[in-house]
């Protein structure tokens, strides 16, 4: 209508030209698409209500896109180490491309972006995307990672998701090396020794922890091989 009196004409919608200029079948204004995710042509006729053979015609587009589902994913969780030269401080790099499968499943990748916020508002508003990989620098040790998923024909159809990234903390070792010593009591030099009294001496946060126990220190880097009877180990 623009600027011009609305009581003075009257309008009406149409799926064609033909139907617009000859003011035939008008379509409800509560009207539902024809074909799923097509675009198409609305057709509108303008009349004076004075004359309704003085008319004019435009027309605009409608079309529905599909929102994405942004699948949960499971956290991202690894223990602290000295990539970045400190593996007490919390802080690692993280890949966050790998949680693209999880959240995509099995959508579109060419039809959906992916990225990754620091809050729901910037997810939600497509702002601050993090590039990849990702430290944790803001918040030690764990840090929730906003995903948003998005049809790339259309924005503003998006869907999000969270998971946090987690750096798990190393035992910290008290004492090394510690040592278990018995008497032996029938001079034969064998003994039963129970290796999880050395825990409390080798940290102090033992009753937290799980101990198993190796003869060399590649099984126990390997974890393979362990000691089958710790609290009755005989010495070799």
């Amino acid at each position: 209508m623009g600027g011009q009196n609305a009581a003075d004409f009257t309008i009406s919608y149409h799926l064609s030209q033909v139907h617009a200029d000859a003011d035939l079948n008008p379509i409800a204004l509560n009207y539902t698409n024809a074909v799923a995710f097509q675009m198409q042509t609305i057709y509108v006729r303008l009349e004076n209500n004075a004359c309704t053979t003085c008319f004019d015609t435009t027309s605009f587009e409608i079309d529905v896109f599909s929102t994405p589902t942004a699948n949960p994913v499971s956290d991202m969780e690894i223990c602290d180490d000295t990539s970045d030269g400190n593996d007490t401080n919390g802080l690692h790099s993280f890949d966050l491309t790998l949680q693209n499968s999880g959240i995509r499943g099995m959508q579109s990748m060419v039809q959906y972006n992916i990225s990754y916020h620091l809050s729901q508002i910037d997810a939600d508003n497509d702002v601050n995307a993090l590039s990849s990989p990702h430290i944790n620098t803001l918040s030690p040790d764990a840090q929730t990672i906003y995903a948003r998923i998005e049809n790339v024909d259309h924005p503003t159809c998006y869907n999000t998701t969270s998971f946090d990234v987690v750096v798990h903390p190393l035992p910290v070792i008290t004492s090394n090396p510690v040592a278990l010593e018995q008497c032996d009591d029938d001079i034969d030099g064998f003994a039963p020794f129970n290796l999880f009294e050395s825990n409390q001496l080798i940290s102090n946060d033992y009753q937290n922890e799980t101990f198993t126990f190796y003869l060399s220190e590649a099984e126990a880097w390997a974890e393979i091989n362990a000691i089958s009877n710790p609290s009755a180990y005989i010495n070799p």
